[in-house]
């Protein structure tokens, strides 16, 4: 009997430790080990911008996939686009600056159609599982995730649940912020959309991108230069003349 009191104690005891470490010392030490291996993007936050002037210039007029907008240059390249543009989603505008413009819809929801599709699951499960359900809109959603950081995860909390979903969240952050945004997040906006700004003109030789949301769905603009050697310029006055101008039509 000693024995095997004594065998019901120790398995007792391994359970015990091993419950301990499933259901709070592993999550957290997931954590930590998270938060030390985040990439600097994942510390960057959206921000107001510094320079809302609008630029004045002659400009050019599109409308694509029932949406407006105007880009403040007139020098369109007419020069076919290359081969492998052609198969992607959107339309590719240059200009003989060497600025090049890359504008593409995508529906509501796409973030989490994305995740699902990456997750092999399906939309509802990932709405669930990292508590999207409850923002409204999928500008919130991406507000949710730009404004995340490693420095506000929950390193204690006793839910397993909550560390999980706050290391995945990192992870998405990591993998959906590109390096631009490590020079800035930036908060734009319009009488019909709301999004961000990922880079600054500075990094116009890796690209500057805006998102923009409303209830119907979003687009984004993606401006870079052509040629890195080329006198080709961007403000942001410019950047703002193309999200002011920006409104659905029928």
């Amino acid at each position: 009997m000693r024995i095997l009191r004594r065998i019901l104690v120790g398995l007792g005891i391994a359970i015990g430790l091993l419950v301990f470490w499933i259901e709070w010392a592993g999550p957290v030490s997931t954590t930590f080990w998270a938060i030390r291996h985040a990439p600097p993007v994942t510390y960057v936050t959206p921000a107001e911008l510094s320079d809302r002037t609008v630029s004045q210039a002659k400009g050019t007029s599109f409308t694509e996939s029932g949406y407006q907008f105007d880009l403040p240059w007139t020098d369109i390249d007419a020069s076919p686009n290359p081969p492998a543009r052609r198969n992607l989603p959107g339309k590719l505008i240059k200009f003989r600056s060497g600025l090049q413009v890359w504008f593409s819809t995508f529906p509501k929801g796409a973030l989490a159609n994305e995740l699902a599709s990456s997750f092999h699951s399906s939309p509802e499960l990932v709405r669930s599982g990292f508590d999207l359900g409850r923002m409204n809109s999928d500008y919130e959603v991406h507000k949710e995730l730009y404004e995340f950081t490693p420095a506000g995860m929950h390193r204690w909390s006793v839910d397993p649940r909550l560390h999980y979903r706050e290391c995945m969240t990192l992870v998405i952050k990591s993998v959906t912020l590109p390096d631009r945004a490590s020079l800035g997040i930036f908060r734009i906006h319009n009488e019909q959309f709301q999004g961000f700004q990922l880079g600054t003109p500075q990094t116009l030789s890796s690209g500057v991108s805006a998102e923009l949301f409303s209830a119907a769905g979003g687009v984004q603009f993606y401006i870079h230069q052509r040629d890195v050697h080329n006198s080709a310029s961007l403000t942001q006055a410019d950047i703002n003349r193309i999200v002011q101008s920006l409104r659905r039509v029928q």
